[in-house]
């Protein structure tokens, strides 16, 4: 039976990856950045397997940015709030 990825869920045929623990400490750190939970999933096993492209896409930096754009640190949405700006420096130009 073809095993799943543990971030998509979809079923492993192709692109697979399949890491060791120094693999699975990466995962775990961006799972905690992420505030997702996978961390516990993967927390004490020896290998795992995953699509390429999943990892890459959860690993990133960048990803992780993007992907967590708008959650605070407590995980509710940041709130948008509005401003006027003072029309006395906007006019003259300076920062």
């Amino acid at each position: 039976m073809a095993e799943k990825c543990l971030l998509c869920e979809d079923y492993v045929v192709i692109d697979k990856c399949g890491i060791g623990e120094k693999g699975i400490d990466g995962l775990i750190k961006a799972s905690i950045a992420r505030k997702d939970g996978k961390h516990e999933l993967v927390r004490g096993q020896k290998k795992v397997a995953l699509h390429a492209s999943c990892r890459k896409k959860f690993t990133r930096p960048q990803s992780i940015t993007r992907d967590c754009h708008g959650i605070c640190t407590n995980g509710a949405p940041l709130e948008e709030e509005e401003f006027e700006l003072d029309r006395d420096v906007a006019e003259s130009n300076e920062i």
